[in-house]
């Protein structure tokens, strides 16, 4: 779970590439609600003559599709067969697909699903793996690389190139130039937003402003505002998409109100401010999944004043909340491309 701001994005969107595909030809992400007690998820590839279903109920090869029919209006009818009999019909409503599933049953329910493009990884079944750490080479903190291959880069792309290149990109999306050797040190925080982070939003919303403008009817436009500007207001990244969430169930709720959490549990140093809480309530989350902990488990030390465990309890509202984010995330990233 990695947060990454849509600056990079805004640089190769275009308003052609935030429209709908051609038909229902593609691959995608399905979702199937209702049908069985769980929520079924899976990966659906469509073709004039068929496709495959990977389904999270299955664990074996994506099943096979069977009479997969296009009908006129975008609309699609297909199904599983053995040993699920699933029959799916729907049709496409803007960036989606939407549907109803019937089992062998009887039994029916929902189904929708998004554009899936082939450069995203997706797993409707999670792969099965052993984890190994191999750490190898000298304990010292410096690499030397041999002087021949050095040269070579430098004659490749001597720095001076490399720095007009940086500035020329960060004039573009009207940001600052940022030294090499600061962007060396500093350069993840600013990829996940936690960097120069008031004049970074700034230039993204200036850059989804000018998608906006440039997209080509109604229900695009409407489309995009829910995923942008739900309340008027722009969220723009995984934390502002956060905090909108997190509002939502306490509307009160800011950056500033997680600080005394976040410094009882050690999570903030004495002084910290409210431009601080994204990124250590981000760390806490991934620390947390880390250690497989359950909803709930907060923990802080016993004696705290009560303005402390009420902060905690926000703070764990606010895991949830960057939880629920990561999905809008992946659907702002699927409606840019």
């Amino acid at each position: 779970m990695v947060p990454t701001l849509l600056t990079a994005l805004l640089c190769a969107a275009s308003p052609a590439a935030a429209q709908r595909r051609d038909g229902v030809a593609g691959r995608w992400r399905l979702e199937v609600h209702d049908l069985l007690p769980q929520e079924v998820r899976g990966e659906l590839r469509l073709a004039a003559d068929g496709g495959t279903l990977a389904l999270s109920t299955q664990s074996g090869e994506p099943l096979p599709l069977a009479r997969v029919r296009r009908l006129p209006g975008d609309s699609v009818e297909f199904e599983t067969g053995a040993p699920l009999d699933l029959r799916f019909a729907g049709r496409a409503a803007g960036q989606l697909l939407r549907g109803a599933v019937t089992g062998p049953d009887g039994a029916s329910g929902h189904w929708q699903a998004d554009p899936l493009p082939e450069a995203v990884e997706y797993y409707a079944v999670l792969p099965r793996f052993t984890r190994q750490q191999v750490i190898a080479g000298p304990a010292a903190p410096t690499v030397r690389v041999p002087g021949a291959i050095v040269a070579a880069v430098r004659a490749a792309a001597p720095q001076r190139l490399l720095d007009d290149a940086a500035a020329s990109a960060a004039s573009a999306a009207g940001l600052a130039s940022v030294p090499a050797g600061r962007l060396a040190q500093r350069g993840a925080r600013r990829v996940l937003g936690l960097e120069d982070r008031d004049s970074v939003l700034a230039a993204v919303r200036r850059g989804l402003a000018a998608v906006r403008s440039a997209l080509p009817s109604d229900s695009l436009r409407r489309r995009f505002d829910q995923l942008f500007r739900p309340r008027g207001e722009w969220v723009v990244d995984l934390h502002e998409a956060a905090l909108l969430r997190l509002r939502l169930r306490v509307p009160s709720a800011s950056w500033a109100s997680l600080v005394p959490a976040l410094q009882s549990g050690g999570w903030l140093a004495g002084g910290a401010t409210a431009a601080d809480v994204p990124e250590a309530a981000y760390r806490f989350l991934l620390q947390r999944a880390a250690a497989d902990a359950p909803a709930g488990a907060v923990a802080l030390p016993p004696g705290l004043p009560p303005a402390a465990r009420g902060a905690a309890t926000t703070l764990e509202l606010m895991l949830q909340a960057y939880e629920e984010a990561e999905a809008w995330h992946r659907t702002a990233l699927a409606f840019l491309e």
